[in-house]
């Protein structure tokens, strides 16, 4: 009897993931929440290719956009690393901080992958399905599944990424300029610190109304608010069916524009509408969309994007409709063609800063308006109008406006048209014939006001220079002692509460806002408390008195403004604790009795260290945590 075939045995793994863990506390190099992975790479056969095999599933994975030559000669857990940087970020999930893999032992690597809070499973996950991929593709395994399942995993981090083509720009522009952010929920990001904080969903904000923007979004009841207050608007009529549609044209006359009552970013919207045909088919349009469309009179002027914030005129943008321009050569097909080649257009909805122009139904309407064939050949330089409307999601192009070359008046319209629906932040669209002068001598019309609007990449620099001028952080000081020996971090608490300011303090023993104790569902370690705080609008400063958790987790702030050591800590981990906070601190005091060793590691990781006495480092403290102009002790 013959003996029955022994199970195959599986290939033995390339990659094995020892442990990870979720870091939610930040440093200099790592301005968001991160994952940590340790890997060990065990010294077995690879499959004959298996390198080149990883290599180009790793690069279908990104999107068929194959990693720089400078880094497909990396170490297996170097690939494993940046994939997993690259995969988020191609999702469209906010990462900045540079990934980092250090080797730790002989065959063990430490990952670390930045990500943002409620992502912490998913980048562990795909972590781990990188390194499954790793094992199989090495081994000369079956890798369709392991696939299937990454891009599974994709797509559920795609659905947590920021919504809109807003959020990128801000919060790209806040970690470029140090100001601290993190995500709260859905599409609700926090950025700032405490008292300086503000939150942001897309181009809403925390001090937006709900009642502005439902209103906004309503154009019957934004006109009517406008027109209440002198302000330009055309006239218009709303309707529900196609015959009061065609009558209200007549009415009005024409030409007129057709738009949903209740939608924006120019859905629906067709404008120059000249005869009864054009306007049963925009209704038809239109009536698809909404319940309530809009028959309104036309403006003959330059389509224009007037932004706004807090009663200022921050950007002015000139749009024009989407077309092509003639060459003398080309027909108009052929620029067309010519045009929708660059790589920067997509389909509409694509989330592409250009949108593709199809030459639709509209597109051979206004052709033929202006006597012209899609084989037609227009003379050099001649523009080719092949959209009614300029809104960039539907083919415009934009062009900055200096605001000095906006007449006064029109920029006093603009802000009195967001005034009067009660926004911090909003867009006036608005036609005019020459944006140089006064409305009141050219005539103008304002055709909505965008409560949410989509303002560019440039937008957020001009809007933070305005909201965090310090870069949104409260002063945070951290003290090394005792909490039970430390009466005179108690008196300065209550200085700090003189001089105006809402102080957070936090300590092994708990957390105050002033001297309001902070209730919790369970206790919380400092790490916690101190991120709990730091979050809280009504806190202007904090201060901590450190335990061991902030080494377990990291610092609840990149930067930390002052490091008193004073007296006896309670800390296992003296000096680690003490080189943390000195490599991440401005200036560091320690009282002359603090041991000569922590002395000369704080000198070595921080350039501002000064000894001091217990009443001078108070003095210090208080200076810094009130922001008064209390005048210091010389240094000792």
């Amino acid at each position: 009897m013959n003996a029955p075939h022994a199970a195959a045995r599986p290939a033995p793994k390339t990659v094995t993931i020892e442990r990870q863990s979720d870091l939610f506390g930040l440093d200099k190099s790592f301005a968001q929440p991160s994952v940590v992975s340790v890997l060990i790479v065990a010294d077995v056969p690879v499959a004959r290719g298996g390198k080149s095999r990883l290599t180009a599933l790793l690069d279908r994975l990104r999107g068929g956009a194959p990693a720089a030559a400078a880094r497909r000669d990396r170490s297996l857990p170097e690939m494993i690393c940046d994939a997993a940087c690259d995969l988020l970020r191609g999702q469209g999930l906010p990462v900045f901080a540079k990934p980092q893999c250090q080797r730790i032992a002989q065959r063990k690597f430490q990952l670390r992958i930045p990500t943002v809070s409620g992502a912490h499973a998913l980048t562990r996950a795909l972590v781990t399905g990188l390194a499954s991929l790793a094992n199989a593709a090495l081994a000369g395994n079956p890798t369709a599944d392991v696939v299937r399942n990454l891009e599974e995993l994709l797509r559920q981090i795609k659905a947590i990424t920021p919504k809109g083509r807003n959020a990128m720009p801000l919060l790209a522009t806040a970690d470029a300029r140090g100001i601290p952010w993190d995500r709260l929920a859905g599409n609700v990001y926090r950025l700032g610190q405490g008292a300086k904080s503000r939150w942001f969903d897309s181009s809403i904000t925390d001090r937006t109304p709900s009642i502005s923007v439902g209103l906004a979004r309503d154009k019957q009841a934004t006109a009517s608010v406008l027109r209440s207050l002198r302000l330009p608007v055309p006239d218009h009529i709303l309707v529900h069916t196609e015959p009061q549609a065609l009558a209200a044209a007549e009415k009005i006359g024409f030409p007129v524009v057709v738009k949903p009552a209740n939608l924006d970013r120019g859905l629906g919207v067709v404008s120059g509408l000249r005869d009864n045909r054009g306007v049963a088919k925009a209704f038809q349009a239109a009536a698809a969309l909404s319940k309530s469309v809009l028959i309104e009179k036309h403006f003959e002027g330059q389509d224009h994007r007037v932004h706004v914030f807090e009663g200022e005129v921050y950007k002015v943008r000139h749009r024009i409709p989407g077309g092509v321009t003639g060459d003398g050569l080309s027909t108009i097909e052929d620029l067309l063609r010519q045009l929708n080649a660059d790589p920067a257009r997509g389909p509409r909805g694509s989330g592409s800063n250009k949108v593709i122009i199809d030459l639709d139904d509209e597109a051979l309407d206004l052709l033929g308006q202006q006597g012209r064939e899609p084989t037609s050949v227009p003379p050099a330089g001649q523009f080719v109008q092949l959209r009614r409307i300029a809104n960039v999601s539907v083919g415009g192009v934009s062009h900055a406006v200096p605001i000095e070359n906006v007449h006064p008046d029109n920029l006093a319209m603009a802000v009195r048209a967001v005034q009067a629906l009660r926004l911090d932040l909003a867009a006036v669209d608005l036609l005019i014939p020459d944006i140089s002068r006064s409305w009141v001598d050219v005539g103008a019309a304002i055709c909505e006001v965008n409560a949410q609007p989509q303002f560019g990449e440039d937008a957020p620099e001009l809007i933070f220079a305005k909201i965090f001028p310090d870069g949104g952080r409260i002063p945070i000081a951290v003290v090394v002692g005792n909490p039970l020996d430390v009466d005179w971090v108690y008196e300065l608490r209550k200085r700090v509460q003189a001089a105006g300011k809402r102080l957070g303090f936090c300590s092994p023993l708990g957390l105050w806002i002033d001297e309001q104790s902070v209730d919790t569902a369970s206790p919380l370690d400092v790490f916690n408390a101190a991120a709990l705080l730091i979050g809280n609008q009504a806190v202007d400063a904090l201060l901590l008195i450190a335990d061991d958790s902030l080494l377990r987790h990291g610092l609840p702030s990149a930067h930390l403004d002052a490091v008193a050591l004073t007296g006896k800590s309670s800390s296992a981990r003296l000096p680690q604790l003490v080189a943390m906070l000195s490599q991440h601190s401005k200036q560091v005091l320690a009282d002359p009795e603090v041991e000569p060793t922590l002395w000369a590691e704080c000198r070595a990781r921080c350039e501002d260290c000064s000894s001091s006495t217990v009443d001078e480092i108070s003095n210090r403290l208080l200076a810094l945590l009130s922001g008064s102009d209390l005048r210091l002790p010389d240094r000792l």
